[in-house]
């Protein structure tokens, strides 16, 4: 099989102060591809090995911006336009039947589309004072995505809008608190009716209060959050099958770490957290609770540099999870249950250049428990093992 890729890409970034406090810029980007694909022969009742296969792809991508500069804060809007096209086509490159080549171009051509994406954006800081930090962003965008193909039924339009807005302060070179708040509105629409009843609009409110801790010999990251996510369908009631629900979270995580030597150091990143699904009844403002989750996973590691280059940990991993109904009228029962606890081994190298090999690897001794399947609970080991580097040129 042959793959040939001709790309041709250009970009810009233009900005102009017209003030000491106004500044304008547009980004943009233009890119035109062609990925072509063929075999070198063909081969019997395998129409595709026949034909060459070219996807053409042609995107366009442009913002515009104004950015206001003061003493002590910034404020920027802005707008961008995203458009990609994607065309597939075929050719016969060996003998192939009418009907074959029919076939295939009949299944490139369920594969072509079209985005269109429209989007306003809103971002500032404040700085009150030297101890104090505000800052917001607000996003709009809607996206259009059309296929040309009758059998294609992922026609759909997204319209979405994010606010965050988060302040911290910092109430001494070691001590930084400060919290977040967020909200999240998605409507999803598909535009056949074969997935319509996949229509739905979802909600997303978030709340996180956090601690920085950065002293020469503790450092931590304490974090707690609050979620709640409404996911509401257009027909529910109408004969669809889905149901609205409800999810609601809350949190905690933390990153310790303390230093024991200038060669020796503690690190326990840690993540507890409990949710629960309901039924939505989103008419009433009311749920029926369904089912509820705990977990958590802590890991105790013991770290050490025998020189610059070399940094190597070991350690214990835990990990736990419950799931148990929440029925109304009834009491709470364990639906199943995973506890796991695993010796870690982490290994890290780097050189002088900035390029880096780490492998991490720990061996689960898992318990798991289900009441309702034939075997209620078995033990299990599972090995894993994770190799990441980074090369730097």
């Amino acid at each position: 099989e042959g793959r040939l890729e001709n790309r041709f890409t250009v970009d810009a970034d233009l900005s102009y102060a017209a003030s000491s406090v106004v500044t304008f810029g547009v980004l943009g980007a233009l890119q035109a591809n062609a990925i072509s694909r063929s075999f070198q022969e063909s081969a019997a009742l395998v129409p595709i090995r026949a034909v060459k296969r070219t996807l053409g792809e042609f995107l366009l991508d442009l913002e515009g911006r104004i950015q206001f500069d003061w003493a002590s804060a910034r404020l920027q809007f802005g707008a961008a336009v995203y458009s990609r096209d994607e065309q597939n086509l075929v050719s016969p490159v060996h003998g192939i039947t009418e009907e074959d080549l029919e076939s295939v171009e009949s299944q490139e051509f369920q594969r072509d589309n079209q985005t269109n994406r429209s989007s306003f954006f809103a971002r500032g800081a404040w700085t009150p004072s030297s101890r104090d930090t505000i800052t917001g962003e607000w996003n709009w965008w809607l996206l259009q995505y059309d296929t040309p193909s009758d059998q294609n039924d992922d026609d759909r339009d997204e319209l979405q809008a994010l606010a965050t807005i988060r302040y911290s302060r910092r109430v001494s070179p070691t001590l930084t608190v400060g919290a977040q708040l967020s909200g999240q509105f998605v409507h999803l629409v598909f535009l056949k009716s074969s997935r319509s009843a996949f229509n739905n609009v979802n909600n997303v409110i978030r709340f996180s209060p956090f601690v920085v801790v950065a002293g020469s010999v503790v450092s931590m990251r304490p974090q707690l959050e609050i979620l709640a996510n409404y996911t509401v369908y257009d027909f529910e009631g109408q004969g669809a099958s889905v149901r609205s629900f409800g999810f609601r979270q809350i949190s905690y995580r933390d990153s310790i770490r303390v230093k024991l030597t200038q060669n020796l150091r503690l690190e326990a990143p840690m993540l507890v957290r409990y949710f629960e699904r309901s039924t939505l009844l989103w008419s009433e403002f009311a749920e029926i609770p369904q089912v509820g989750n705990l977990e958590y996973l802590t890991r105790f590691l013991l770290f050490s540099n025998p020189s610059a280059q070399w940094d190597v940990g070991v350690g214990l991993r835990l990990y736990s999870t419950e799931q148990r109904t929440l029925l109304v009228g009834a009491p709470p029962a364990a639906l199943s249950s995973v506890h796991s606890w695993a010796p870690e081994v982490n290994i890290r190298f780097a050189t002088i250049a900035g390029s880096w090999l780490e492998i991490r690897g720990w061996y689960d001794f898992q318990t798991i428990s289900n009441p309702i399947a034939a075997t209620p609970s078995f033990i299990r080991e599972v090995p894993n093992l994770l190799l990441t580097t980074r090369v730097a040129f």
